[in-house]
């Protein structure tokens, strides 16, 4: 059974906890980490993209000029594809481009990108992700102590930290995440990841 190191934000080791296998030992599979980060980066295109078809177009619908005698070809509408100005034929119209993902897919994904971030030693367990008041010096302390600082970061505390959150809002490259939202994508995007013990606790509980 893997096992983690616990530290304090002092940069102090306190205690050394055991991992759940089944979450922090599992088999990698490849694709289906790849069928993770395409359906997440799918879900954040806007996908408001949009042309005017012909019928869409304001113009008059007078007849641009008359039938013979121009020597051009003829035309009944300014609105027409080939005319400039006219409708687009087959553009883009707005859509969604969210991937679907079963949820048990989800759940084994997220174990296999935490897996690989303990594999890789980018993984780090700390007592608690909490601070009394927002301080973002006493954050950035805290980071640089612990050894992460200067690294795209990953807080996860185990329920939402407004006060951790406002703190990590003007450094850059730290970001933080519940435990219950956290997903494969955000796990494999960051360089070091931190989870405090209330965390590790909520998902392993989710992954089970």
């Amino acid at each position: 059974m893997p096992k983690a190191v616990v530290h304090n934000l002092a940069g102090e080791q306190t205690a050394e906890v055991e991992l759940a296998a089944r979450v922090f030992a599992a088999e990698p599979r490849p694709w289906l980490l790849h069928q993770a980060v395409v359906a997440r980066l799918a879900r954040q295109r806007a996908g408001t993209h949009a042309t005017r078809k012909r019928g869409q177009v304001r113009a008059t619908t007078r007849k641009p000029y008359r039938q013979k005698g121009t020597g051009l070809a003829r035309a009944g509408s300014l609105v027409a594809p080939g005319r400039r100005g006219g409708g687009i034929v087959f553009g883009p119209q707005p859509r969604r481009y969210g991937g679907h993902l079963a949820t048990q897919a989800r759940r084994q994904a997220l174990r296999e990108a935490l897996t690989a971030k303990l594999r890789a030693q980018e993984l780090l367990v700390v007592e608690e992700l909490a601070l009394g008041q927002v301080s973002t010096r006493e954050l950035a302390g805290a980071l640089e102590v612990l050894g992460v600082s200067g690294r795209r970061v990953l807080l996860v505390p185990g329920a939402p930290a407004v006060a951790l959150g406002r703190s990590a809002a003007n450094l850059g490259g730290v970001e933080v995440q519940a435990a219950g939202q956290l997903n494969a994508y955000e796990v494999l995007a960051c360089q070091r990841l931190v989870l405090d013990r209330e965390a590790l606790r909520v998902l392993q509980e989710r992954c089970r």
